[in-house]
């Protein structure tokens, strides 16, 4: 399990297209060392689970329990794509937050255990505001 990141924790990132991020549009000057997510690897993995709604600290877990241990700098490499308007950082809400840190705080020990399931497993759009379009 990667280590605590509490500025990843306060990150949400949606995605701005469809697809693959391959910087074609950018020169390679520009990129500051980031690799095009054009091809399938941790940048591509982990574009994939940005959806919004999940915190880039999960984002970071679910990329590492599908991909392997990263060295990847996660937190820069989003950053840098939100500089360039490819992604863009959303307000996370605040109950997922909650259960999702409730999530990690037992689940070293419960793993899983159906005293953890309503906080892993509950749909976060039952819990929107009403006042708020979908």
């Amino acid at each position: 399990m990667p280590a605590k990141n509490a500025e990843a924790e306060r990150i949400v990132v949606r995605r701005k297209r469809l697809g693959t991020i391959t910087l074609d549009d950018l020169p390679q000057d520009q990129r500051e060392g980031y690799p095009a997510a054009g091809f399938w690897g941790v940048p591509v993995s982990a574009l994939y689970w940005c959806d919004g709604k999940r915190n880039l600290a999960e984002v970071i877990r679910l990329t590492t329990l599908e991909m392997g241990p990263q060295t990847f700098d996660f937190v820069g490499y989003f950053r840098f794509l939100e500089r360039h308007g490819y992604v863009e950082f959303v307000e996370a809400p605040r109950c997922r937050i909650v259960a999702w840190r409730l999530a990690q705080e037992f689940a070293p020990t419960a793993l899983h255990s159906q005293a953890m399931m309503p906080f892993t497993t509950v749909p976060f759009t039952s819990v929107r505001r009403k006042s708020r379009p979908l």
